[in-house]
């Protein structure tokens, strides 16, 4: 999984919201795919936030990419 951080490490300064509008635009998705996957991703616990933080506020800072293996292969089941 190196797609979004990426283009989270590229766009640091932007919230998810912002980058997900970059992402539709520039590989020519629907409006509201690239935000679709990432909430995707978040419910599959493969990505993790603080959930104090007002989602619409969430920048790539407050996101953490799961690197335990396990959580993938039980996913992929």
């Amino acid at each position: 999984m190196t797609f979004y951080p990426h283009h989270f490490a590229k766009n640091s300064s932007s919230t998810i919201i912002q980058i997900s509008k970059l992402l539709d635009v520039k590989y020519d998705h629907e409006a509201g795919e690239s935000l679709a996957e990432i909430r995707e991703l978040l419910a599959s616990r493969l990505l993790s936030f603080d959930v104090n933080i007002p989602f619409r506020k969430i920048t790539p800072a407050d996101i953490r990419f799961v690197d335990d293996i396990s959580v993938l292969e039980a996913i992929n089941v």
